[in-house]
């Protein structure tokens, strides 16, 4: 059984449970669109230890995401995008575990999951080293 927690944004219709501030105190609400056009929408871990989150386009317009950065602040650990462009809905899967180097509809990051413990974070940071969504396992 696969554990899945998802963001909610403009057209998602599902129940879904949103990521919490970097203080930790109350869920953020649904993005702007204008300052978060690209965000964590998804991170699930399958019983077999492959970890994916997927990256989504939630604006109307094409987004560059190249250089963009996946962090995971409790270790360093950093996933640089290569040449990326999402259109409008479009997503990325980004895998980590012992099975992530099988993977081919996505990018591989690491051989082990990024959130190991409850209260690892993945930042999304922008080019200019900006946070514009996180995401913490609860």
């Amino acid at each position: 059984m696969e554990s899945e927690v998802t963001a909610p944004y403009p057209g998602n219709n599902q129940e879904l449970v949103p990521p919490h501030t970097p203080d930790g105190n109350q869920p953020l609400p649904t993005p702007d669109i204008d300052i978060s056009p690209v965000i964590i929408t998804k991170v699930t871990l399958s019983q077999d230890g492959l970890e994916t989150i997927l990256v989504t386009n939630i604006s109307k317009e094409p987004q560059d995401i190249t250089a963009f950065v996946l962090l995971v602040p409790e270790t360093d650990e950093r996933f640089y995008f290569p040449e990326t462009n999402l259109n409008a809905g479009e997503s990325v899967k980004i895998y980590n575990g012992a099975e992530a180097q099988s993977q081919t509809d996505g990018l591989v990051w690491m051989d082990h999951v990024a959130l190991q413990v409850t209260g690892d974070s993945v930042v999304f940071l922008n080019k200019a080293g900006r946070m514009i969504w996180s995401y913490t396992k609860r």
